[in-house]
């Protein structure tokens, strides 16, 4: 697998859920990401102190910072020497990994669930996301298995070790996944309820009939249509007029 392109972005989770929509994914561009969401964390007594390294000598800041700068620089170039020994005529792009048995048997086993737990959260639009996911989750366990090797081997199999640290790491992105698809799908959503308001408003008497308003509305499927006016009636933004079959906005 050759990557062609990489893009890493960060921004403000509500507002990047708020501009995506359930297209991007169905698009494949979305399909193609990899997610890692922070943790929501409460403020702690004292957690924003400002302490000077000269009144807390204890605290060598400067010697954190070069020496992760300096494991961070070793790790590229360990990784670089490493893959150009398996570099050869026939995988020019660089080496050619296999998993062993007990590492291929677990891989399709998560890959399965992961399928499952998607199924569960009937987010069903990201099924194909999940099988990037195992190529992330692959690419993972042979880099950890590329950089633990004592010596390079002449034949790389990755063991299921190395696999196991990336499959931990992967329930977190599966998590993070979910739950931005979650949040675009719920956005969308309200978006879909502030359109449907928004025309009942504009209405005369802010009132139409059932049939003018499915027939505004005739990209939804009927079962997004009676779960947007459902939604709407029980926030009490509109309610259903059943003698005259019409909708009204209540404002």
């Amino acid at each position: 697998i050759t990557t062609c392109f990489n893009f890493y972005g960060a921004g403000v989770r509500t507002r990047v859920t708020d501009i995506l929509s359930v297209e991007d994914y169905q698009s494949g561009f979305l399909m193609r990401f990899t997610w890692a969401v922070d943790e929501r964390k409460g403020y702690d007594a004292g957690s924003s102190a400002v302490k000077f390294q000269r009144n807390h000598p204890e605290m060598d800041y400067q010697s954190t910072a070069i020496g992760r700068q300096a494991s961070v620089e070793e790790l590229g170039t360990e990784l670089a020497l490493r893959r150009s020994h398996y570099l050869s005529e026939e995988f020019e792009s660089g080496p050619y990994y296999d998993f062993d048995f007990e590492a291929e048997d677990r891989f399709n086993t998560w890959l399965e669930s992961a399928h499952k737990y998607v199924a569960k959260s009937g987010l069903d639009f990201v099924h194909s996301a999940v099988e990037r996911l195992g190529t992330s989750v692959m690419k993972l366990a042979c880099l950890l298995h590329l950089w633990s090797m004592p010596e390079p081997e002449s034949l790389p199999l990755v063991p299921i070790t190395p696999l196991l640290i990336a499959l931990k790491q992967a329930e977190n992105w599966l998590y993070d996944m979910l739950l931005v698809a979650s949040e675009v799908t719920s956005s969308v959503f309200e978006e879909r309820l502030n359109d449907v308001e928004r025309y009942l408003i504009e209405q005369s008497e802010h009132t139409t009939t059932e049939v003018q308003l499915r027939r505004k509305f005739a990209g939804l499927k009927p079962k997004e249509f009676d779960e947007a006016l459902s939604s709407l009636e029980k926030q009490g933004r509109v309610r259903f007029l059943v003698k005259e079959r019409k909708y009204q906005a209540l404002i």
